[in-house]
């Protein structure tokens, strides 16, 4: 594929990768969506003042929430089987584990709760409470909702406080800088919850060069994908 811009308008410029990257995510092809991830991460160094933090981020969830998406069915299962043998050994002795149930592309963490259950450790859910989150038991029964988001819960929550979270992300970098959804939902808790383990959960297609850090974003102290356990220098 070829692309040719000529302009000396800053502005057109990034208006021109824009609709390049948006036809680049859409297209078949690893390759067209690493091109597409790549142009995302360098609109801000065409022009300073044409784009924010906010917009990179906003600019990666798009692009790398398309990568994991486009993942088959027999990769989605073969990460999912991966991760569940990366993390369980880890987490064998751990009283309480966080987890999540899958949705967009995530790491679906099914095989890693019956080990959990079968390993006599405890597991919680994530519960949508206004604006933060809390911790709920869940069980193999567990009778469940969707919240505002559309996403699974207990519908009648037990609460507990975990020794370990493992967190959906979008994308990571070698840092352990973790980028969610947006809505500030896991950093919040962090932030209340220091000592807790912050374990990220990914395939190995999210992981970027380097994620833009704010105030308040709490790094990971550990991610697992498909390729196994990566302890996060400031854990160590």
């Amino acid at each position: 594929m070829t692309i040719a811009v000529a302009t000396s308008s800053p502005a057109l410029l990034v208006l021109c990768v824009v609709r390049v990257v948006r036809r680049l995510a859409g297209a078949a092809g690893p390759g067209r969506l690493d091109l597409a991830i790549f142009l995302h991460t360098r609109l801000a160094d065409v022009d300073g003042r044409t784009s924010s933090k906010p917009s990179r981020k906003r600019q990666l969830r798009v692009a790398i929430r398309a990568r994991r998406r486009g993942l088959s069915a027999r990769s989605q299962h073969g990460h999912a089987l991966a991760v569940a043998n990366a993390v369980a050994v880890r987490l064998a002795h751990t009283e309480v584990v966080a987890a999540y149930l899958a949705r967009d592309g995530e790491v679906d963490l099914a095989p890693l709760i019956d080990t959990l259950w079968q390993q006599g450790t405890a597991v919680a859910l994530p519960v949508l409470a206004d604006d933060a989150i809390f911790f709920a038991a869940y069980d193999i029964d567990e009778r469940l909702h969707g919240n505002r988001y559309g996403i699974l819960e207990p519908a009648q929550p037990r609460p507990v406080d975990p020794t370990v979270v493992l967190a959906p992300l979008v994308a990571f970098d070698d840092r352990g800088q973790r980028l969610g959804m947006g809505g500030g939902y896991y950093d919040r808790y962090f932030q209340a919850a220091p000592t807790v383990r912050r374990i990220g959960i990914a395939h190995e297609c999210q992981r970027v060069a380097a994620l833009p850090a704010e105030p308040g974003d709490m790094p990971l102290d550990a991610v697992a994908t498909e390729r196994g356990w990566q302890l996060f220098a400031a854990a160590a």
